[in-house]
């Protein structure tokens, strides 16, 4: 080779690969320029090379366009929902406040997770309309308080569900479908799919235990009515009471688990399970959701199960069931889960890989009447609980604040972040973990990323894939020795950038 001709070989490798991979920092179009301001130098002297090395360039361009900076790529579809549960008065100044914040917040649409009106006497046609008039992109699922299954006069509580199905109806303009529910599903089991197009979650429905959420409770049928529920007279959670066990097996269990499996079937990215009970809680409830229907979600790793019913903020760990040391989630002879960190596979220091497990956020903090968490827990077993949380809000924690959880969904991601009255802040994120080193589509030069084979050379040789039929500027075969130098040159600026993981072959 003349002295210009080995000059370009030797610095071919080292000054093309360089530009390109400093696309990952700098702007495209200054990386643009430095490449092609190198072609005209290049050009002057070896026109030979010029047609190899703008088609290379041109065949960078679909990779190069991944590594453009946000500010400039084409924006990732996303979109935002809100939810809370336990509301109690709109017109108080909680209620107001979280209302106003909701309303300017630019949040999509809203979950509201049960227990909506804590009066007996505000029924769901007027506590829709107060929420409607200042936020009204609101869906709903029932609560203790909105069906009428206990005694009002001491639980505060309306008795037809209907009021609340019908003036807080459905509004996102997506097609719904119900679960095994005689009538009308939307607002008791259901579930929907979006945006419309192209959806990227799955919302599911589900009213565990949730007494006389179809209307069946009458005066009638209960002799001490009102109060169709177990905690007044440990009636059975049946049909016959309006109820649905969501046990192992049953139409309703066996419905949510064929909604997961078929959302992953279609392909959609994200999987929500919304009930308003819980079963795990550093606050104060038993695990009154069921704990088969939480192992089927567990076993299912959905990514996220959303509830209330505890007033309070809590977000867990990530679960997830295994054959070993956590093959359940158990009760105690009281209801209450028993604590076993075999079941724990993410400690949840706030970011998860979507997969591994599922993430639980009760978020019940709406109404101005906290309850206390952890070690001011209701019960010694929920203190018991707390090590399967991450994070946990009462009221006994400084800054405790009222409001809702804001969700932004992309088809990589999940981010959560609270909108509370006072300092007490958590966020978190759900996303793909790390990402795959991203593959170079070069007929020029490609890096063969075959199994590891390592040899007993200091970088061991990566394998090199020119063109065929290509030869060197002299018109030969480019020399193995250089070859080898300048592969390993550009195999210690891979590793520099993305870590050891540049796969080699035992030659070139």
């Amino acid at each position: 080779m003349t002295g210009v001709k080995q000059t370009f070989w030797r610095g071919y490798h080292r000054d093309i690969f360089g530009i390109i991979w400093q696309a990952k920092t700098e702007l495209f179009k200054r990386a643009q320029v430095k490449i092609l301001r190198r072609l005209g130098h290049t050009a002057r002297k070896a026109p030979v090379l010029t047609s190899f090395l703008v088609i290379t360039l041109l065949a960078s361009l679909p990779y190069l366009s991944g590594l453009v900076s946000p500010a400039q790529a084409s924006p990732t579809p996303t979109f935002t929902f809100a939810a809370s549960g336990d509301f109690g008065s709109l017109t108080s100044t909680t209620g107001a406040n979280n209302l106003a914040r909701l309303s300017s917040s630019g949040i999509g649409f809203f979950l509201g997770l049960g227990s909506l009106s804590y009066n007996s006497s505000l029924t769901g046609d007027v506590w829709c309309s107060q929420f409607k008039a200042k936020y009204s992109n609101i869906e709903i699922i029932p609560g203790d308080h909105d069906t009428g299954g206990h005694n009002s006069t001491t639980f505060g509580e309306t008795h037809s569900y209907e009021g609340y199905v019908s003036n807080c109806p459905l509004t996102l303009g997506v097609p719904i479908t119900c679960g095994p529910v005689a009538g009308a599903c939307y607002g008791k089991e259901y579930y929907l799919d979006y945006p419309a197009t192209n959806p990227l979650a799955r919302f599911i429905f589900a009213s565990p235990k949730i007494y006389n959420i179809t209307g069946v409770c009458t005066q009638a049928l209960d002799p001490y009515w009102p109060g169709c529920s177990s905690q007044t007279k440990n009636l059975p959670c049946t049909d016959q009471y309006g109820c649905w066990p969501y046990a192992k097996a049953d139409i309703h269990y066996n419905w949510v688990s064929a909604a997961i499996d078929n959302a992953r079937s279609l392909g959609i990215k994200w999987t929500i399970v919304a009930t308003h009970k819980d079963c795990i809680s550093a606050s104060d409830a038993t695990c009154s959701m069921g704990s088969d229907f939480f192992n089927m979600l567990l076993s299912k790793k959905v990514d996220l199960i959303i509830q209330a019913h505890d007033n309070a903020y809590e977000r867990s760990k990530q679960l997830a069931l295994n054959g070993g040391s956590c093959p359940n989630i158990s009760t105690d002879g009281n209801g209450y889960v028993v604590y076993n960190s075999g079941c724990i596979v993410d400690s949840g220091l706030g970011n998860y890989t979507r997969g591994l497990g599922s993430v639980v956020v009760v978020q019940g903090a709406w109404v101005n009447d906290l309850y206390g968490v952890n070690a001011s827990a209701t019960s010694p077993a929920n203190v018991a609980e707390a090590p399967f949380f991450a994070k946990l809000m009462g009221k006994n924690t400084p800054g405790n604040g009222l409001g809702f959880t804001k969700y932004t969904i992309s088809a990589s991601r999940i981010d959560v972040q609270t909108s509370f009255s006072g300092n007490f802040s958590d966020s978190f994120s759900i996303s793909n973990g790390s990402g795959p080193i991203p593959l170079s589509p070069w007929p020029a030069l490609v890096a063969n990323l075959a199994p590891v084979k390592r040899n007993s050379s200091s970088h061991g040789n990566v394998q090199l894939s020119l063109p065929r039929g290509y030869t060197g500027p002299s018109g030969r075969t480019p020399g193995r020795a250089r070859d080898r130098a300048d592969a390993s040159t550009i195999a210690t600026r891979w590793t520099a950038l993305h870590g050891p993981r540049l796969q080699t072959s035992g030659s070139t």
